[in-house]
């Protein structure tokens, strides 16, 4: 979760960035006119002590190895904050990974290793770079600003979840697609 001030000219301040007492008062200046239940539940924030504040972050990464380090799931290409999939990601990734790993002859050297796990970002790319990109306004709608606009996306989701539409919405949430095939793993 990123917090921003009012002007649109200002940096962006990290709750990552900063300690307790200044993240919470981020919070308190962020949601001062939210209305409703608001004041209470800052006001809980501020008495209580196990109050968890993290920032939502994707990572896009041009590649997920070096050397013999390697990164999936999350770490490597977290899908998107709206979308979900990061499971099913990682574990396609995870796969893909010791199918090119086991397809090594005997002791990997080095060069058979980067063939590896270059084998296994080529073939997690297009996957990758399908899901991570965010429809333009949809953090607009997903997380709106002012009260019309909490209400507008209310009314929105209960229309999208409603039969029949929510059998057609449900296709538009599929993680990912491919017609690559999955590459074998070599006992």
């Amino acid at each position: 979760m990123t917090a921003t001030s009012s002007s649109d000219h200002e940096v962006e301040r990290a709750f990552g960035a900063v300690d307790r007492a200044e993240a919470l008062g981020i919070l308190r200046e962020r949601f001062a006119d939210a209305g409703w239940q608001a004041p209470r539940v800052l006001d809980g924030f501020e008495d209580s002590d196990d109050v968890y504040i993290d920032e939502l972050t994707q990572i896009r990464m041009p590649g997920w190895h070096r050397g013999r380090i390697c990164v999936l799931g999350d770490a490597a290409w977290c899908v998107t904050p709206l979308g979900g999939g990061g499971a099913s990601l990682a574990l396609t990734g995870g796969y893909v990974l010791a199918a090119f790993l086991s397809q090594i002859d005997g002791r990997p050297d080095r060069d058979a290793l980067d063939d590896a796990l270059e084998r296994m970002g080529a073939w997690m790319r297009p996957l990758v770079d399908q899901v991570q990109g965010i429809p333009r306004g949809m953090l607009r709608l997903a997380y709106p600003r002012t009260r019309l606009g909490l209400g507008a996306r209310d009314v929105l989701i209960k229309i999208m979840t409603s039969p029949p539409l929510s059998h057609v919405m449900g296709k538009f949430g599929q993680v990912a697609d491919t017609d690559q095939e999955l590459p074998a793993l070599q006992a």
